[in-house]
């Protein structure tokens, strides 16, 4: 593994620590756009699931299913 991969990998695991810690009602997730889901990482995933917004009601009703 090289520097940059074990300092990407320990970045990685820094945000998720953060994102675990905040309450759900403190995330920010204001940049996330329910119809480009297909193309969120991990950590917008893991901050949109966290947040709650992925709960909301009829979030994913009007848009089409991903490929």
């Amino acid at each position: 593994m090289s520097n940059s991969d074990l300092l990407a990998t320990i970045s990685l695991h820094s945000e998720r620590e953060k994102i675990q810690a905040m309450a759900p009602e403190d995330i920010d997730v204001s940049d996330l756009d329910i119809a480009e889901r297909e193309e969120w990482d991990d950590l917008q995933w893991e901050r949109a699931d966290r947040s709650g917004l992925l709960d909301r009601s009829g979030i994913f009703d009007d848009l089409p299913e991903p490929v």
